[in-house]
């Protein structure tokens, strides 16, 4: 009777060698994930799937796992280089989060899948070192399509600018000035405004003035000469700026003091009326070199008190007896207006 004994249990030993080799060789590969971005500009490159399928195809096994199972980590990203092509950026961190090494990938080609085989060698290594050995053998197609573990995402990157500072603004001028209607005829003088700019609110506007004496019509002889000094606060809503050329609406009040004198009469005698009312105003500034501007302004106003200036005749005695009258020389009209044109600086 033939005996079996010993062909068998030689069989049985080198199945048993053949196993536990596979056992040690599958114990050494070390467990991986994957992390691809794809920055702005790059959207076109490798997807972090097909990145993760071609290198399973060159090791020939399933290489990536979830990363909360994973011994080490592969992250990385794509997008344009700095002249021409695509540049990728490639990290390896062990699970207590030591970076183990980095690696550079650069293409100068406008087709970024002219990148796609030396990032999958490079990933390749990079999890398996002994992936170069295998690189000229032929990669056998795995039998089943893997189950990969990816994390993907497209990062788009804004360069905006930071937002500016808003600052405070203001102009100074001085410049001549032209009146009708708060004083006799076509008054003449000099005046200054303050245009002030605060952040996040309506532009302000201070200013004031002083007209020089204007004469008004006479009677029998006599007339009557007035000045004009007055001040001016509003609120500017409506602001628009093109080039160098500034313009601004305005609206707020006019307070004024119109002083008259006599000229011609029996007795004469000064005196001082207020003049105030509601006003709108616009104005255009033009910037010239440096801080140096020049204005120009229209004021329109509606005075609620009116100023007059009048006078009084004495009453007849002997064979002219009779009573006394009075009339007016001037008082202002129901709509006056202000003009300036002047010259100043503004900052910044």
């Amino acid at each position: 009777m033939l005996n079996l004994r010993r062909p068998l249990t030689v069989l049985a030993t080198v199945a048993l060698l053949v196993l536990a080799r596979e056992s040690r060789a599958d114990e050494g590969k070390r467990t991986s994930s994957l992390a691809w971005v794809r920055l702005e500009g790059a959207e076109s490159c490798i997807a972090g799937s097909a990145l993760a399928r071609s290198v399973d195809e060159r090791l020939r096994r399933k290489a990536f796992v979830s990363a909360s199972d994973a011994d080490i980590s592969v992250e990385g990203s794509i997008g344009p280089a700095p002249k021409v092509g695509f540049r990728a950026v490639l990290r390896v961190t062990a699970r207590d989060g030591t970076v183990l090494g980095t690696r550079d990938v650069e293409t100068r080609s406008t087709h970024c899948d002219a990148i796609d085989e030396k990032l999958s060698l490079i990933v390749s290594v990079l999890i398996d070192p002994d992936a170069g050995a295998a690189e000229d053998a032929v990669p056998a197609p795995l039998a089943t399509p893997p189950s990969v573990v990816v994390r993907e995402r497209v990062v788009i990157v804004h360069d905006a600018p930071p937002p500016p500072v808003e600052r405070w603004r203001f102009a100074l001028t001085l410049g001549a000035t032209g009146l009708a209607g708060l004083q006799p005829g076509i008054g003449f003088g000099i005046g200054a405004s303050a245009m002030l700019h605060p952040p996040h609110f309506w532009g302000v506007l201070l200013g004031g003035g002083i007209a020089a004496s204007s004469t008004t019509g006479s009677v029998r002889g006599a007339s009557a000469e007035a000045s004009l000094a007055d001040g001016v606060l509003a609120l500017c809503p409506l602001e628009a700026t093109k080039g160098r050329l500034e313009a601004a609406a305005c609206a707020g009040a006019l307070v004024a003091a119109l002083r008259s004198r006599g000229i011609g009469f029996d007795t004469t005698a000064s005196a001082s009326s207020l003049v105030a009312g509601p006003l709108v105003s616009g104005r255009l500034t033009l910037a010239l070199a440096g801080p140096l501007v020049t204005t120009l302004a229209a004021e329109l106003v509606v005075p609620l008190t009116h100023a007059e200036v009048g006078y009084r005749t004495a009453p007849g005695e002997g064979a002219l007896k009779g009573p006394g009258t009075e009339g007016s020389l001037f008082r202002t009209s129901s709509v006056g207006g202000i003009g300036e044109l002047g010259v100043g600086v503004q900052f910044p």
